[in-house]
């Protein structure tokens, strides 16, 4: 049984860069993959906003978690804030889910969102 590390949080809490760094470390030896929300979304036709699209966006990260969990370990950077969409997860992915929350202010994930040299002026001016 493989393992999928599930990580949640605010959008720009951090998820993408960290399942990317620790990914090239464990890639070295384990065989490895990454789901990340933010480009799962840019290769779906649609936008996801209402909650029941929402939740259809979770079940097919699941899914794919699920079949990639056979013989890799799975990151999966996704932010899933709602509590419910959690507990989906984690019952369907029983003991190989692992979930690992980011916790960032409001202020700074806006803040990071901007990525720019200057965000934070921006945002206070």
């Amino acid at each position: 049984m493989k393992h999928i590390f599930w990580f949640t949080g605010r959008s720009a809490s951090g998820k993408t860069t960290l399942t990317t760094k620790i990914g090239k470390l464990l890639k070295k030896e384990f065989p490895l993959e990454i789901l990340d929300g933010d480009n799962l979304v840019e290769r779906s036709d649609r936008g996801i906003f209402s909650r029941q699209a929402r939740l259809s966006f979770i079940k097919k990260i699941v899914k794919l978690a699920e079949n990639f969990a056979e013989h890799n370990v799975v990151l999966v950077a996704v932010p899933s804030q709602k509590q419910k969409f959690r507990d989906y997860s984690r019952e369907v992915l029983g003991l190989k889910y692992h979930e690992i929350y980011l916790k960032g202010s409001k202020l700074c994930c806006f803040i990071r969102k901007l990525k720019g040299e200057n965000a934070l002026t921006r945002t206070l001016l």
